[in-house]
């Protein structure tokens, strides 16, 4: 059983829309304002794991309305919903990213770097039983080692990098996306 995510950018709401006559502007709004309501049903009917937001959801200035049936189409989506702004919705002083309530499954990336952690650390030497294992030292065939006992080898360099690299910054609020 796979992951399933849906993953989605760019609407640019709100955008301005010049050059374009009164007919096309308001098919054109329309439209955009019907993404959020329409990707939030589409992720309940194709029973995703996540919604992944990639980015430019607005195109700078915003309308309240806009902003609260996107708050609305996000809650409705029933799964987690991560939200990485893009260069037209930067994260800044006034941005909705950081000034508004948003539903409890979302999740925005409001830092500005992020970063990667290592699994196993083969640097460390909470790896070496991971390093024996993968080398054949256990034993040639797969089923030399029983999936407890592997599964075991990981959860101790897993659990020694908590310990030494990110666990402070878990504790903190940070997210952990593997």
């Amino acid at each position: 059983m796979g992951l399933k995510i849906l993953h989605s950018a760019d609407w640019h709401l709100d955008a301005p829309m010049l050059f374009r006559d009164p007919g096309q502007t308001q098919l054109l709004r329309s439209t955009l304002q019907s993404i959020p309501a329409r990707l939030s049903a589409a992720c309940r009917a194709e029973q995703c794991d996540m919604m992944l937001l990639s980015g430019d959801l607005f195109d700078g200035a915003y309308a309240a309305d806009t902003l609260r049936s996107l708050k609305s189409a996000l809650a409705d989506a029933g799964v987690p919903v991560f939200i990485s702004p893009g260069n037209h919705d930067h994260i800044g002083n006034e941005s909705p990213w950081l000034t508004e309530q948003w539903p409890e499954n979302v999740h925005i990336f409001d830092k500005n770097t992020m970063e990667a952690l290592e699994f196993p650390q083969y640097g460390e030497p909470s790896s070496a039983l991971i390093k024996m294992y993968l080398g054949g030292e256990f034993g040639s065939s797969p089923s030399d080692v029983n999936a407890y006992a592997a599964s075991a080898f990981y959860a101790v360099d897993r659990y020694a990098s908590y310990k030494k690299v990110w666990g402070q910054w878990y504790e903190d609020g940070g997210l952990i996306v593997s």
